[in-house]
């Protein structure tokens, strides 16, 4: 093979990763993946999922009250492991970026969504689900199970 043959192919497979690259950037799937119900936030990166790393102290997310009306509640199940004796509450969860998993245990817990907030860190790391946390704002009630607030907040 020649020496100019050599630098064509060369320049050729640079221009096909060039390509493919820009095609991946350009056309993003969002619209096959969906939002669901609830609201998301501007997300940092072009394919919707966050990088999860330790916030600042500048980033703190804020849990705000919403009405009962509004949201899905679920039916009380006999062994829920974060079930409220009282009535049920619904509390919009806002996540943003560099949130962990403890921080959103830390904050349910503390709004009373859940009751333990170690074995809801267990149970996220447990089905690998603490790297699949997706910016956004949800809509989370105390009668929810485990599974449901996890499924809630990684899809």
């Amino acid at each position: 093979m020649s020496r100019i043959a050599l630098r064509a192919f060369a320049a050729g497979i640079i221009f096909a990763c060039a390509v493919l690259s820009g095609a991946y950037y350009l056309f993003d799937q969002k619209e096959a993946r969906g939002t669901g119900t609830q609201e998301t936030a501007k997300l940092p990166e072009k394919n919707g999922n966050a990088e999860i790393r330790k916030p600042d102290k500048k980033q703190a997310s804020s849990v705000k009250p919403v009405t009962p009306g509004k949201g899905k509640e679920t039916k009380k199940q006999a062994h829920d492991p974060i079930q409220d004796k009282t009535s049920p509450s619904s509390y919009s969860l806002e996540i943003k970026s560099g949130m962990t998993t403890e921080d959103i245990s830390n904050l349910l817990a503390a709004n009373k969504i859940i009751k333990d907030k170690k074995q809801f860190e267990d149970y996220m790391e447990k089905n690998h689900l603490s790297g699949r946390i997706q910016i956004g704002t949800y809509v989370l009630t105390s009668v929810m199970q485990l599974s449901q607030v996890a499924k809630t907040i990684t899809n």
